[in-house]
């Protein structure tokens, strides 16, 4: 792309076309694993770009938060260029983009190429993804499904909240995964994560996403923030998917890379933080009911699962954070590590909850001090603040109910800091006090 744009003396949109070239193809190699063209043009509305594969899968812009760890390459490519788009093919498309500057304007986009400057085929990359069936997007020993016909998949009681944070959770660590196994088997690391990509764009285009409440920074808007994420309103009672009968194969590839990469995220050898046991069940569930329905068995409801624990060894260690000061405090601290699990607990907070003593909260998941209406809200919350930052709940006092140890709810004041660790990690440690 230098060397084309040097050579057409458009050195002024130069950074701009490197960057969206590497995003168009960098998709095409992680989303389709097929063979892949580039085509190029200079002409006098600008540069033409175009990447053609062998997947029908439309690209689709995420709407990530800026810390998010995926989901920026389209937002990239609608900032830098004139325009953008998909054309489909007969067993693929073609996604174009314009780059113009300011003074350009953009010429209109054909379907047909007009003469060349310039053309390069990358479509030797299919004999080093070591693919045998060109426009393949299944590994070989995954078994397809043998209706022809687009499978129904009905779903009961779907955790709209929880999907969405576990959705970008797990873009995050299906990448970070795969980075880690380029170099062990570069092939199949790439087919496998293209089709659990195939399987990751349905879910995202068919389960409908909720409006995430915006930020908070006064107590009216921590108090509307709350009222908008409790159950029945953020649950789908009844929804379906459809699946080409090819896909269906996809959701065991993804549920097999997912239970993969918690392992090693659970192991601190992925950037990622573990992800709460309770998306990785409803992960596990929503695979496991494309699976039995795809053969004819009859929906089953999602309910959450009893209350887990983290994987051992997941939370932050007594060695890289002092409980003593919680312990000790004259204020009713609750400390809580990145699992969501409590690991400290000052006598003013056992009082205010109904406990008699730290050993019956510490190691407990923080859903047990949280009303049930209010679970789904809090592990999104909790999840979105580990993987992109978001935290309207971070350092803005609230009045929430917990529930006490007798089953009862109590209406207490809440405040909440992030505390860094020695190790990287953090600890959220929340001062509770009756309202005033």
């Amino acid at each position: 792309m230098r060397d084309l744009l040097l050579a057409a003396d458009r050195d002024d949109i130069l950074d701009a076309a490197q960057l969206v070239v590497s995003e168009l193809v960098t998709n095409a190699i992680l989303h389709t694993a097929t063979p892949i063209e580039l085509f190029a043009r200079v002409d006098a509305g600008g540069l033409l770009l175009e990447v053609s594969d062998g997947s029908t899968t439309p690209p689709t812009e995420r709407d990530h938060a800026a810390l998010a760890g995926t989901g920026r390459g389209l937002m990239l490519i609608h900032d830098l260029s004139g325009g953008w788009g998909v054309r489909e093919l007969p067993n693929g498309k073609v996604v174009w983009a314009r780059i113009t500057t300011s003074q350009e304007a953009a010429a209109p986009h054909e379907d047909v190429h007009a003469p060349t400057l310039w053309e390069l085929s990358l479509e030797p990359v299919d004999e080093a993804l070591g693919l045998d069936v060109p426009g393949s997007t299944v590994p070989q020993g995954v078994a397809l499904a043998p209706n022809p016909a687009d499978v129904a998949v009905v779903l009961q009681n779907v955790p709209l909240l929880m999907h969405l944070a576990w959705h970008e959770h797990a873009e995050t660590m299906l990448r970070e995964y795969l980075l880690s196994r380029l170099e062990q088997d570069e092939a199949l690391a790439l087919t496998e994560h293209a089709v659990a990509s195939a399987v990751m764009a349905l879910l995202h285009e068919q389960v409908p996403s909720p409006a995430l409440p915006g930020g908070a920074s006064t107590f009216d808007e921590v108090t509307e923030l709350l009222t908008s994420v409790v159950e029945p309103a953020v649950t789908l009672r009844v929804g379906q998917l459809r699946i080409p009968a090819e896909t269906v194969a996809g959701f065991e590839v993804l549920d097999k890379l997912m239970d993969a990469a918690i392992v090693l995220a659970e192991a601190h050898e992925l950037l990622a933080a573990p992800m709460q046991p309770e998306l990785r069940e409803l992960r596990r569930w929503l695979c496991g009911q494309v699976a039995s329905q795809s053969v004819g068995a009859e929906p089953v409801p999602w309910s959450p699962p009893p209350a887990a624990l983290p994987a051992p060894g997941t939370g932050v260690l007594a060695a890289d954070w002092d409980r003593d000061p919680v312990d000790r405090s004259t204020k009713a601290l609750v400390a809580a590590d990145d699992t969501n699990r409590i690991i400290a607990v000052s006598a003013p907070a056992l009082a205010l909850l109904g406990y008699d003593n730290p050993g019956e909260l510490v190691g407990q998941r923080l859903l047990a001090l949280i009303p049930s209406r209010f679970h789904q809200g809090h592990l999104a919350g909790f999840t979105l603040h580990l993987t992109q930052g978001r935290a309207p709940l971070i350092g803005t006092a609230a009045i929430v109910p917990f529930v006490r140890a007798d089953g009862t709810e109590a209406d207490l004041e809440l405040l909440v800091e992030a505390l860094p660790t020695t190790n990287g990690r953090r600890v959220f440690v929340a001062t509770l006090r009756p309202p005033t």
